[in-house]
């Protein structure tokens, strides 16, 4: 009170360009709120609530909500990131106050794509486009990872050349290619139009429901979802079945537990990520064929591309019979440590979204919520089995004959960027659509 009547200025910013109201904002002192208001500060800046709703030891903030909104503040104002209130900070009490001065829960939150983002794309694609050498099951696992890694580094040489040239690119040179297009740098230019169609199809709409189910944060949820009416989601119901299987498993499951060890030769381990699944690290090729007496399965090998057709074929099989006893087997590593070994999952649910759940399996850093939303609906139209998941990748085993497959590989092609097929290139969708109808399968990795 004393600067002020001295003449301080109360809008003068410090050396970081925080001005003295957003200090007493984030302090929570609504004295000092009010003091600075009537020397001639303003609340009218983007910043307000990012202020006003940080935490600090002995803060009330849903009382500041309550003085701030009283004082004429915008309820609506987004901050600097386009996040609104209810978006950034999801304590249930602050939540409510919130609500109280009139925030909008359906407020939606829609990310611009950048000009980093379509270069972030652009240079993962570059890679992506290109499929890594096929490989036979009679090589040698030491051929395997020199093969392997000879394509990796060739894909990472070709990524720095793709940098290199954006680096000092901008967005209007590529949306002006009449003047900027030449045959040398035609292949850009067409990489700029997938990573940009890829870059876009990324972006969400997100209500601040959603947004805090992306971080996990549960008592927000709760608290929304009372408020809004919601119900629960496939999401809940896979984490629900998890958390039971943590709590204790069956005799029936414990039996499987018994028979699939046998089969893999392998010693059954409690998973430390999750109470109730058990993993198994396994030599497939090894075990399988004599459990299936299926060395003729090999004929098909040349029906699928992957290195791990053969593998595929078999593990296929036991994972159908697994079902069959009401229990989920999918892979989470494979090639484990640079081993010719795969890490098995088994969880006590014929549920198998609880895989995706149980790996955190999520699209971009999005969450695993975004993922098992997707695949319950995708199943509805298109029915899959998940054969493997892990943190950034799973594989969908699909019912054949698939049903309408150029829908499903644009669906695919919508969720999943990486693949470097844009929805609306009718060919490019044909040829996936062909090639899923082929396989019967599609695996997924997000970068």
């Amino acid at each position: 009170r004393r600067l002020l009547t001295e003449g301080a200025d109360a809008a003068a910013p410090d050396s970081q360009g925080i001005t003295p109201i957003m200090h007493a904002l984030q302090v929570g002192n609504p004295v000092v709120i009010s003091l600075l208001l009537e020397a001639g500060a303003s609340l009218d800046f983007p910043d307000i609530w990012s202020c006003a709703l940080k935490e600090r030891k002995g803060k009330d903030i849903p009382a500041l909500v309550s003085h701030l909104s009283a004082l004429g503040a915008d309820i609506h104002r987004r901050n600097s990131h386009g996040l609104p209130p209810l978006f950034i900070n999801g304590d249930p009490a602050v939540l409510q106050a919130l609500l109280k001065a009139g925030a909008n829960p359906h407020a939606v939150l829609t990310q611009p794509t950048t000009w980093q983002d379509i270069k972030f794309k652009a240079i993962h694609l570059s890679a992506s486009l290109e499929k890594p050498p096929p490989v036979s099951k009679n090589e040698t696992t030491e051929e395997i990872l020199q093969s392997l890694t000879t394509s990796m580094d060739a894909l990472y040489q070709k990524q720095m050349v793709v940098a290199e040239f954006l680096k000092d690119k901008s967005e209007a040179f590529f949306e002006n290619p009449e003047q900027n297009r030449t045959p040398e740098n035609a292949s850009y230019f067409t990489l700029y139009e997938r990573a940009k169609a890829a870059a876009q199809a990324n972006v969400q709409k997100l209500t601040a429901l959603d947004h805090h189910k992306m971080f996990a944060d549960r008592k927000a949820c709760q608290f929304l979802r009372e408020y809004l009416g919601a119900t629960k989601d496939a999401y809940d119901y896979a984490l629900e079945e998890l958390k039971a299987a943590g709590k204790g498993t069956s005799a029936e499951f414990q039996a499987e537990v018994a028979r699939v060890s046998r089969i893999l030769n392998a010693k059954p381990q409690p998973w430390k990520k999750r109470k109730g699944v058990i993993h198994f690290v396994a030599a497939l090729h090894k075990t399988l064929p004599g459990y299936f007496q299926a060395e003729a399965a090999s004929d098909q090998l040349s029906k699928d591309d992957s290195e791990f057709g053969f593998e595929r074929l078999l593990l296929a099989r036991l994972q159908a019979e697994v079902r069959s006893h009401g229990f989920t087997l999918v892979w989470t590593e494979k090639r484990w440590n640079n081993r010719p070994v795969t890490r098995l999952l088994l969880i006590p649910s014929s549920n198998d979204l609880t895989a995706l759940v149980a790996c955190g399996t999520n699209r971009n850093g999005e969450g695993s919520r975004v993922v098992v939303t997707w695949c319950d609906t995708l199943r509805r139209t298109h029915p899959f089995h998940i054969l493997g998941a892990s943190f950034d990748r799973m594989e969908l085993g699909f019912q054949q004959p698939i049903p309408r497959p150029t829908d499903l590989a644009r669906d695919i092609a919508g969720f999943c960027p990486e693949f470097a097929v844009t929805p609306t290139d009718d060919q490019a969708i044909a040829e996936f659509a062909r090639e899923l109808e082929s396989t019967g399968h599609c695996f997924f990795w997000w970068d």
